[in-house]
């Protein structure tokens, strides 16, 4: 009975590290199983009580996942995703800075693409009328696009690793808390 109880908590605890992957829920469940069994061997407590204490297992699943997720190191468009994932199903504030860095990431590529075509149809004698680069009351001509484009789209990557980072740290930070209170 008590291995029934434990497995129906650990499926609920499950189906919110649905933005990790697999290895990852593994090393997450076996976490909170050998938690479970320790807790039950070293201290004699119920079954019941035990996962009484853990909590909400929908909170502690999210805690781990966004703890997972904060302790990724890579910042590419596969961990942006991931984030914005889960951020969607969990918080409005942190969907709001994951979309902002996502976009940001992107429009640093995209301003470079940009550039360069404008700067190669230039070169070669095609007019891109589908491209403009105005920055205020200037537009910029088109030979100068590339150039133009280079210092923005660095600028755009640098704002978008920043909001990562300050992402990451405050998921952290979020996590930390919540599992603290249910561990």
């Amino acid at each position: 009975m008590d291995d029934q109880k434990m497995n129906e908590y650990l499926e609920a605890v499950n189906q919110n590290l649905k933005h990790l992957t697999l290895s990852e829920k593994e090393e997450i469940i076996n976490e909170i199983k050998n938690h479970i069994k320790e807790t039950q061997m070293k201290q004699g407590i119920e079954m019941d009580t035990i996962l009484l204490q853990l909590g909400d297992p929908s909170e502690l699943g999210r805690a781990f996942a966004g703890q997972t997720i904060a302790n990724t190191t890579s910042f590419n468009i596969r961990s942006l995703s991931r984030t914005i994932s889960f951020y969607g199903a969990t918080s409005l504030g942190g969907l709001f800075l994951s979309v902002l860095a996502g976009s940001l990431y992107l429009c640093s590529f995209l301003t470079l693409l940009g550039g360069a075509v404008k700067t190669g149809g230039a070169l070669l004698g095609f007019e891109m009328s589908f491209v403009a680069f105005i920055i205020g009351d200037w537009s910029v001509p088109d030979l100068l696009a590339f150039p133009v484009a280079i210092p923005f789209a660095v600028l755009f990557y640098y704002c978008s690793k920043k909001l990562w980072k300050m992402l990451k740290s405050y998921l952290a930070k979020a996590s930390e808390n919540v599992r603290a209170g249910l561990l």
